[in-house]
């Protein structure tokens, strides 16, 4: 693809991005990512009360490991000393919080995709499909995670976990966007942008490794508590981004293939008062023309 192709590309998209309200959509994955945040966490301090009545230091373990101090280190504290006293409970809670929480992310991705397209989708199917997503999206993210702690404690080619975790973005996009948008085009068509939104999630979770530790361990010095949240804020809404202009390309793309069709869309009557005002306004237009 020649740079003026790329360039006009990158325009389209742009203009459908505005056009389709694409920073709404991307907040609203953030938002919902953000609630799942706290169901991960639920289930993170209940793990850590199981292991923290076994008597390894975990509050310390994890404060060291994020850096954390003041506030934020104080919380952590709390959190694992009572997760150690209502483990099971705090294990359903957590579980179910998970579930909803995680299929509503689901959701939220679709309907940005479905927005994108212009097509209606949701309902019981919506959420089966979330359901689907995320059991494939987390075993997706174990194997990852798993094959590469098991490489860094082998101390193997660091270049290998990297791959290793291009390939474990480029099955969880494929998978989302073949499992979640109501729209049905062929593998190959959604092959840009899966390519886009696996480059893009690379890049996020890079930086998340890299930056954002950083950034919450600085917020938690100044801010406690509320910093680092709004530091995982902030870099939930880079991913929304990176997803909502990943559908724009597939869409932008598909258009410039097969062309578009004009379809007639139902909207409300307006109030007769509002249809005179309309009409007096366009009566004055034709008068001064």
């Amino acid at each position: 693809m020649k740079l003026s192709e790329i360039w006009s590309l990158s325009l389209a998209v742009a203009k459908r991005f505005s056009e389709k309200r694409g920073s709404n959509l991307a907040a609203a994955i953030a938002f919902r990512a953000f609630l799942g945040l706290f169901a991960c966490l639920v289930l993170s301090f209940a793990l850590a009360g199981y292991l923290n009545a076994s008597g390894r230091g975990v509050g310390e373990w994890i404060i060291g490991n994020l850096g954390l101090s003041g506030e934020a280190a104080n919380s952590v504290y709390i959190a694992v000393e009572q997760a150690q006293t209502s483990r099971a409970t705090t294990t359903i809670f957590g579980l179910l919080g998970l579930v909803w929480t995680g299929t509503g992310l689901s959701m939220a991705i679709a309907y940005a995709w479905n927005s994108a397209w212009g097509i209606p989708g949701g309902g019981l199917r919506g959420r089966a499909s979330g359901l689907l997503w995320m059991l494939g999206s987390g075993a997706s993210i174990l194997v990852a995670v798993a094959t590469t702690s098991w490489i860094a404690s082998h101390h193997s080619l660091p270049i290998i976990a990297v791959i290793i975790g291009v390939i474990a973005d480029l099955s969880l996009v494929m998978l989302t966007a073949s499992l979640l948008p109501a729209r049905h085009i062929p593998i190959r068509a959604m092959l840009p942008a899966v390519i886009v939104t696996s480059l893009g999630l690379t890049a996020a979770r890079v930086a998340g490794a890299t930056v954002l530790p950083r950034i919450a361990s600085d917020s938690s010095a100044i801010y406690g508590t509320i910093g680092v949240f709004f530091a995982l804020l902030i870099w939930m809404l880079v991913i929304g981004y990176v997803l909502v202009s990943a559908a724009m390309v597939e869409v932008v793309l598909w258009e410039r293939n097969h062309g578009t069709v004009d379809i007639r869309v139902p909207v409300p009557r307006p109030h007769p008062h509002l249809r005179r005002r309309a009409a007096a306004r366009q009566s004055k237009i034709d008068k001064t023309a």
